[in-house]
């Protein structure tokens, strides 16, 4: 089976998770080192009271898993009928696919930590509300779960891994310093509140029930600045051959003479992996040119004078209206205005690049304390000058702090084309060094508009008009600079840029643009005919409501989408026979998972299809729903004569009742499925999908 039984060693033999002051820890227990498969797992964490003389249900294990006995005791017993005790602060671990069966034979409550990694499901239909993995977390029927965290990790290390489980207790004012890690890691607020800082400099508080998960590039940076203790349990998974935590130790600072400020590192822009990667983008540090001061009208200093007077009221600085421009630049200026080098030049008006060599404009514009607003740019894209490298592009900067800001830009790679046909370009959104949304995009050499648009967390970028992208990332949430660059090779023409508040109307030159996609780009997930594109149906989280947050909000390509169904392939070929033309799904949840309230809904999750027609979407509504069904307790229920055609099924599932809505309308196939504990959660789907319909 691969159970594997160890004892917490006396205090001074315990190994602790951070050697820093003010900071008391030890790792509770860690699995033996194995590889892990697979592109996504989660990590899930439980806290499991068994009531005395009591057996839980046989569990099978997925992944790796950690069992720390917090109070009283316990026994496991695998399939092969050995068993093995375990008393309070002793640890138990089990490999994967390992079958057993825990129990307490004795007279008080036992109190179970037990963490998984959980690969994810490859079956089933599509995703369950507020979470794509139903088999992580099973509730125990004759013991009591408390779900900790349900967090999915973004990638694991290569080679050999071990997963680790431990508690750490900072003390007031007490601080980790810098601490890397090899694997992505999650900390789980007991009690108390901790603040953790981001690489941006940004600093976040969690409190109690709250957690985080950081990925293995983002360095753990934690303090108690509260005049309380705060406990944490931390999880996690580390190279086998290294720690869970390293501290990084500061080079000393020099004190020579400062020297002219170096140009950071530049970006390396992802490209798709069936071509060669694209050289890197240039970054920029600004020069010290001054800064214009914000267009708004400052708040005037108060007036001094040699006898005191009452001080005059300054009435307060108007907020922009929406949509209104911040800055607008006027080309008919020439360059003079711009941060601007010899690879850009003024011609008839506009801001123009020759392609010459990498190259960045910022505009001047200083933001102040403002951190959300919209850049927009008219551009044409010229066909790369003949003998240049093959992989070109441009893009738009926004929140650049001389390090690293928030790009979305344009790459096209013509090694694989033929003379004369039209090339492919890659459009993404960019945080730091990190990709964090893509989509195949047709770009061509007329004039578009391109919006990118920045509120909080959340990144949209807009083509002429329509929604192109859509993510979401902690980083660079400070406010910065805006600008444009543009890679060797690439030419491009500018006759506007502004940047503007957010809200107003949002427009384009080309409103089209959404249905002038190629047939290959039907296949990651975009409408290809469609007068409405499918991402823009999505409901937002104010018609969710229920204190629900969106995690995930994307388009899909029709390879992924299947795999969700029983007969991944059946479906496949059945889709595209319906002329299966785009998908995009968003998911609502809780934060921190798993914090339900009786009554309100727990997760929302929807996924609107596009077909060439109604009745093939009719056929894939029949499709979807019998696929969800299989092998669930969801039954069938009537529903209201929604769209053109509709069906819904319910049941009570785990984390609750879930009723699922599907209705074809024109030629699309729209799925609302809603989850609540403690109530029927059908009228607010039905909410929900009412706002969908009436876009359509």
């Amino acid at each position: 089976m691969g159970a594997h039984a160890q004892s917490v060693p006396d205090t001074d033999q315990v190994q602790p998770l951070f050697s820093v002051e003010g900071v008391e820890s030890r790792i509770l227990a860690q699995t033996p080192p194995a590889p892990i498969t697979g592109d996504s797992h989660w990590l899930v964490l439980e806290r499991i009271t068994i009531s005395a003389e009591t057996t839980l249900p046989e569990r099978t294990t997925t992944g790796p898993e950690i069992l720390v006995v917090e109070a009283g005791s316990v026994s496991l017993e695998d399939s092969f009928g050995f068993a093995t005790p375990a008393e309070e602060d002793e640890s138990l671990t089990l490999n994967a696919g390992s079958t057993y069966v825990l129990a307490n034979d004795g007279f008080v409550d036992a109190t179970v930590l037990r963490l998984s990694l959980v690969p994810q499901p490859s079956n089933g239909s599509e995703a369950t509300p507020g979470r794509d993995d139903t088999s992580a977390t099973p509730t125990a029927v004759t013991g009591e779960v408390e779900l900790l965290l349900d967090r999915e990790l973004d990638s694991l290390p290569e080679g050999d891994v071990y997963v680790y489980l431990a508690t750490a207790s900072f003390q007031p004012g007490a601080s980790s310093g810098t601490q890397d890690h090899s694997g992505p890691l999650a900390v789980y607020v007991e009690s108390g509140t901790l603040s953790i800082q981001s690489p941006s400099g940004i600093t976040g508080k969690l409190g109690e029930g709250q957690s985080v998960v950081l990925p293995a590039a983002m360095p753990l940076i934690s303090s108690n600045e509260t005049e309380t203790e705060a406990d944490l349990l931390v999880a996690g998974v580390a190279e086998a051959n290294a720690a869970p935590l390293a501290e990084v130790i500061p080079e000393p600072t020099s004190t020579s003479t400062p020297t002219q400020t170096t140009e950071p590192t530049s970006t390396t822009i992802p490209s798709p992996t069936t071509t060669p990667s694209p050289t890197q983008m240039p970054t920029h540090t600004p020069t010290s040119t001054p800064t214009p001061e914000p267009t708004h009208t400052p708040t005037p200093e108060p007036t001094h004078t040699s006898t005191p007077e009452p001080t005059q009221t300054v009435p307060p600085t108007p907020t922009p209206a929406p949509g209104s421009a911040l800055f607008e630049a006027d080309l008919s200026q020439g360059l003079e205005q711009f941060d601007a080098g010899p690879v850009w030049n003024m011609v008839g008006g506009m801001l123009v690049s020759n392609g010459s060599a990498d190259a960045v404009v910022y505009a001047p514009f200083n933001p102040g304390d403002l951190a959300d607003y919209a850049v927009e740019v008219e551009i044409q894209f010229i066909d790369p000058r003949p003998n240049s490298r093959d992989d070109v592009g441009f893009g738009i900067i926004a929140r650049n702090n001389g390090v690293g800001g928030i790009d979305a830009y344009y790459w096209n790679n013509r090694t694989s084309n033929v003379a004369g046909s039209r090339v492919e370009a890659g459009l993404r959104i960019r945080s730091g060094d990190d990709k964090i949304a893509g989509q195949e995009f047709l770009l061509d050499g007329e004039w578009h508009k391109y919006r990118l648009e920045l509120e909080g967390n959340q990144i949209r970028l807009y083509v002429d008009g329509g929604l192109v992208l859509f993510a979401q990332d902690n980083r660079y949430l400070d406010p910065g600079v805006a600008g444009l660059w543009v890679s060797e090779g690439a030419q491009i023409n500018v006759r506007s840029f502004r940047i503007v508040t957010l809200g107003g109307e949002i427009t384009g030159p080309n409103a089209e643009v959404a249905s002038d996609i190629t047939s290959s780009q039907s296949d990651q997930g975009i409408s290809s005919t469609g007068s409405v594109d499918v991402f823009s149906l999505l409901p937002d989280v104010d018609v969710v409501g229920d204190g629900l947050f969106l995690i995930d909000a994307r388009y899909r390509s029709l390879d992924e989408l299947v795999q969700n169904y029983p007969s991944p392939s059946d479906t496949k070929a059945r889709f595209q026979s319906w002329g299966w033309r785009a998908n995009a799904i968003c998911n609502f949840a809780p934060v921190p998972a798993g914090a339900w309230v009786e009554g309100l809904l727990n997760g929302v999750y929807v996924s609107i299809h596009q077909f060439d027609g109604p009745d093939h979407a009719a056929l894939a509504l029949d499709w979807s729903l019998d696929g969800q069904a299989v092998g669930t307790p969801l039954y069938e229920i009537s529903v209201p004569s929604y769209g053109d055609y509709a069906r819904g099924l319910y049941g009570t599932l785990d984390y609750g009742d879930e009723v699922t809505l599907l209705v074809q309308k024109g030629d699309y196939l729209i799925r609302v499925s809603a989850a609540s504990v403690g109530a029927n959660p059908t009228a607010k789907a039905e909410k929900i999908l009412e706002s969908i319909l009436v876009k359509i």
